[in-house]
């Protein structure tokens, strides 16, 4: 459900960015640099959470979620820079890749997580989202 609220706010400061700034060109990039920044600011919020859904042989787990949160806040105010765009592109697809297992264990794993309390159908979604996540970095990879 926050990825929602996420794409919702981007869409609402795309709306407000200065006009050289949302080109055509540009608005991918914006869009998921706004995108990113407010997940990472999710992930600090939410840390809990995502601890909960991580493997249990991931080590040190608060510091892998912080690590995240830096590479996609940094990653998110490179994208709005038109010479770093797209290493930062990049960045986030390999971001996502490397998370990518994590959701895919939450989808599929049913109820077998335990203390998870989380709705089947918002599994489904949060995997489906992070598939799009996936799609929007290399679309602007090819940009």
């Amino acid at each position: 459900m926050e990825i929602l609220f996420i794409v919702a706010i981007a869409y609402g400061v795309m709306q407000r960015l200065p006009a050289d700034w949302s080109s055509p060109l540009a608005r991918p990039f914006i869009a998921l640099a706004i995108g990113m920044i407010l997940s990472g600011v999710e992930h600090i919020v939410n840390e809990s959470g995502y601890e909960q859904i991580m493997q249990d042989w991931i080590p040190n787990k608060p510091l892998v979620i912080r690590i995240s949160v830096a590479a996609r806040i940094l990653s998110g105010v490179a994208l709005l820079f038109p010479t770093t765009r797209r290493v930062a592109a990049y960045v986030c697809f390999v971001l996502y890749c490397i998370v990518l297992p994590v959701n895919a264990r939450v989808a599929f794993a049913g109820n077998s997580i335990p203390n998870l309390k989380m709705p089947i159908w918002r599994r489904w979604l949060r995997f489906g989202l992070h598939l799009g996540w996936l799609g929007w970095c290399f679309w602007c990879m090819q940009i």
